[in-house]
């Protein structure tokens, strides 16, 4: 069972020594993985929920899902993430009155 543990901590140490080579292509993974923009991280989730075999890791499966939702919003499918006009002002009236 000791070796089990020297191999597998040999493996980490050689992963964490990898990944310290290359810090910036690392960043940059993790950055396309998990967007900052608030309309990729949607359609990310979107894609998640309605295909079970989408990985966000691999980019060809994050611009195709990007590109299939915009296409979707291209056509007239307002309902979705890509626009909020399906949402009306709230009325004043379901908030309650004012005193």
């Amino acid at each position: 069972m000791r070796f089990g543990y020297k191999l597998l901590l040999g493996a980490a140490a050689i992963g964490v020594a990898s990944a310290s080579s290359f810090p910036n292509e690392i960043s940059a993974f993790y950055r396309a993985s998990f967007p900052a923009e608030w309309t990729k991280r949607q359609a990310l989730a979107v894609c998640e929920q309605t295909n079970a075999t989408f990985v966000r890791y691999i980019a060809s499966e994050r611009e195709e899902c990007y590109s299939r939702l915009r296409n979707a919003a291209a056509l007239g499918d307002r309902t979705g993430i890509w626009s909020r006009h399906d949402r009306g002002p709230q009325m004043a009236s379901t908030l309650g009155t004012i005193r």
